[in-house]
C-alpha cells in the first residue's frame, strides 16, 4: 500500500515538472493546464475519481483533487473541523447545482500546485464550457459567493 501511495506521489510531481517542459501549445489551452479526461464533482471545491493525462500518454487515474487557494461552501457535515449551518449546506448545494449545469459537457484541466497539509492533491481548476468560454473555477467559486467566510 505504501509503495502504491508513493507511485502516487511522485508521478503528481512528475505531473508538476512535465509543465516546465511542455511543448508549444496548438490547440489554444493555455500553458501549464494538464486535460482531466473523466472526473467528478464532489462538492465546489473537490474532484473525484479523476483521470489525468500527462505527458506521453502517460494517465494519472482515480485521482482526488482539491481546489487550490479556495475554501468553498459545504454540501454535507462529513467535515469534522468547521462548524457547518443548514443554510450554508443549502447554498453550497444550489452553487454544486450551478457549476454542475455549468461544467456539463465541458473539458476540465488542472495546473498542479502541489500538495494540501492533508496529503490530498491540489490544483488551479479550470474548464472549458460548452460555448468554448474558459472557466477558472476559483474565481467562479469566489465571485458566485461560494466561498466559506474567513475565520
Amino acid at each position: 500500500m505504501m509503495r502504491a501511495l508513493a507511485g502516487v506521489t511522485v508521478a503528481w510531481v512528475l505531473a508538476m515538472l512535465v509543465i516546465a517542459a511542455e511543448p508549444a501549445n496548438t490547440n489554444d489551452v493555455p500553458p501549464g493546464l494538464l486535460p482531466i479526461r473523466s472526473c467528478q464533482l464532489h462538492d465546489l471545491d473537490t474532484l473525484v475519481r479523476c483521470d489525468v493525462l500527462l505527458a506521453w500518454d502517460v494517465m494519472l487515474t482515480n485521482q482526488s483533487i482539491r481546489l487550490h487557494g479556495v475554501d468553498a461552501l459545504e454540501v454535507t457535515r462529513t467535515r469534522q473541523t468547521v462548524t457547518i449551518t443548514d443554510d450554508e449546506i443549502v447554498r453550497g448545494k444550489q452553487g454544486l447545482s450551478k457549476l454542475v449545469e455549468l461544467s456539463r459537457d465541458a473539458k476540465w484541466f488542472v495546473r498542479p500546485t502541489g500538495e494540501s497539509v492533508y496529503g490530498r492533491r491540489e490544483g488551479e481548476l479550470y474548464f472549458r464550457s460548452r460555448n468554448g468560454q474558459w472557466v477558472d473555477v476559483a474565481k467562479w467559486v469566489r465571485d458566485n459567493g461560494y466561498e466559506r467566510a474567513a475565520k
